[in-house]
C-alpha cells in the first residue's frame, strides 16, 4: 500500500552519491505515492516550491538530499492527520549524524508539543514535516535560512495547528557544509524577525 504522499526532495549536484545510495532508498522504503526530486538551477526554497507545483497527492513532505527517513514515518504522519483534522502538520523527534575523520556523534531532537507562542521565540521544528498540501502556502524564495520556521509561522498566523509524534523518524546528516550556512544566523534572523514582527 503506498501512501498518499508527495516527497518532494531539492537536490544539488555535490551531494548525488548520498542522494542515491542513501536517502532515495530510505523513501522508496517509506512507499509514498509520489516521489519528486527536483535537480537544476535556483535555491532550496524555488526548488521545494517546483516540487510542490509538481505535486498530486493531498500530503506534501519535504526530505532533504542528506537524510534518511523511517520506513514508518509516512504511516506514523499519515495517521497522525488522519487523527486529528483539526491539524495541517505532523512533526516529529529526528536524529542529527555526523561522519568526519572516522568519528561519529549523534544528537536526538524532540521538538515537543505545538505552540504558536513557542513558535515566534524559536525554530524548533524542521522542514521535515507531513503537509496537507491544501494548506501550504509555499516557501519564500527570499529567505534562504530558517525557511522552515519561516513556513510555520506563515502556516501558524493563518490558523494552522500541529501534532507532535513523540518519535524519531529521520537521521540529518552533516556531509558537508550546509548550503543555508552560508546566510550568517544573525542576519537571518533578523530577517525572520523582520518579515513576522516578532
Amino acid at each position: 500500500m503506498s501512501y498518499p504522499v508527495s516527497v518532494v526532495i531539492p537536490t544539488i549536484d555535490s551531494r548525488r552519491d548520498f542522494l542515491f545510495n542513501r536517502c532515495l532508498p530510505s523513501v522508496q522504503l517509506a512507499d509514498p505515492a509520489q516521489l519528486i526530486v527536483i535537480f537544476g538551477k535556483g535555491n532550496g526554497n524555488e526548488k521545494r516550491n517546483a516540487g510542490a507545483r509538481a505535486a498530486t497527492q493531498p500530503y506534501l513532505l519535504f526530505v532533504d538530499d542528506d537524510s534518511e527517513i523511517s520506513s514508518e514515518i509516512l504511516k506514523n504522519m499519515v495517521w497522525a492527520l488522519e487523527a486529528h483534522q483539526e491539524a495541517s502538520i505532523a512533526y516529529s523527534g529526528y536524529r542529527t549524524i555526523q561522519e568526519a575523520d572516522h568519528s561519529k556523534y549523534s544528537r536526538d531532537t524532540y521538538p515537543g508539543k505545538w505552540s504558536p507562542d513557542r513558535l515566534r521565540r524559536e525554530n524548533y521544528i524542521d522542514t521535515t514535516s507531513l503537509i496537507r498540501r491544501s494548506t501550504f502556502p509555499g516557501f519564500d524564495p527570499e529567505i534562504l535560512r530558517f525557511q522552515d520556521w519561516d513556513l510555520w509561522l506563515t502556516m501558524s498566523a493563518r490558523g494552522a495547528r500541529g501534532v507532535y509524534l513523540s518519535k524519531t523518524l529521520f537521521d540529518k546528516y552533516v556531509i558537508d557544509e550546509n548550503v543555508s550556512a552560508k546566510v550568517p544566523e544573525k542576519e537571518a534572523r533578523e530577517a525572520i524577525v523582520r518579515k513576522h514582527n516578532l
